[in-house]
């Protein structure tokens, strides 16, 4: 289990701080999808980078506990949090080319986690890349972007964590290949005590994907409701905005 709970998450120059977030508070539960929606610009991905302590601290201040599975994650010795984080969180950037190394191949990125590769061959396989022994030899800026992205996303279920959070995990995918991404978070969340959180703008697979769906706009987090809700037409006015806007914007 995940609490979150921020007061206030703000940005800091030489003159002045602004804001981003404030009374952040939610909990992630074992074997379920969680989705955060959102605009451009309404801080999805420093939320994910927050939580999990990844934020730059001369450039951000926030107060708060975030406490994975019993840990106050905040509060942890830096060696003991790269150790943790290691062990039991993956995450899928918004980048999939740039958050890999260029100077290395992409074996490299399997071979160094020794995954078998008979779990590799499968994920390939499953999500309609080429073999890893014609992948494993190019480096990042030698896949397309769509290609780079399925090969993050491999790379995080092969680690097996307990929390899997991806950020915008479709923005280079197309339906078929998404679609597999959806069966595959699933088969994913169904397993041990696994859990995803994912940001992103995209309502449709959200809706398919998800357990659980917020909205984060005007520096606050909608309460977490449950999508069959959302689908019945009792969603809160946050995420009814949310898909109004998105509606007139598809029409």
């Amino acid at each position: 289990m995940v609490n979150v709970k921020l007061d206030f998450l703000e940005i800091n120059s030489e003159s002045s701080s602004t804001t981003l977030i404030e009374n952040l508070e939610f909990q992630l539960t074992h074997n379920n999808i969680y989705t955060i929606l959102g605009k451009n610009g309404t801080g999805k991905t420093t939320v994910i980078l927050a939580i999990t302590n990844l934020l730059d601290q001369h450039k951000f201040s926030y107060k708060g506990i975030v406490k994975f599975f019993g840990k106050d994650i905040f509060h942890l010795p830096q060696s003991e949090l790269v150790k943790f984080r290691a062990e039991n969180i993956r995450y899928v950037f918004q980048d999939p080319i740039g958050c890999l190394d260029p100077l290395k191949n992409i074996g490299y990125f399997f071979e160094r986690f020794q995954f078998p590769e008979v779990e590799i061959n499968e994920q390939f396989n499953y999500f309609q890349l080429p073999s890893y022994n014609k992948i494993k030899k190019l480096h990042p800026y030698e896949l397309s972007v769509g290609m780079a992205q399925r090969v993050n996303i491999i790379l995080s279920l092969l680690a097996k964590p307990k929390l899997l959070i991806l950020d915008e995990p479709t923005s280079a995918l197309d339906l078929p290949i998404a679609n597999l991404l959806l069966e595959r978070l699933k088969q994913f969340t169904a397993q041990d005590n696994n859990m995803v959180l994912i940001v992103t703008q995209d309502i449709v697979f959200a809706k398919k994907a998800s357990d659980y769906i917020a909205v984060l706009d005007n520096k606050t987090l909608s309460t977490f409701q449950r999508t069959d809700e959302l689908i019945d037409g009792n969603a809160d006015s946050a995420l009814t905005d949310f898909i109004n806007t998105y509606n007139e914007i598809m029409n």
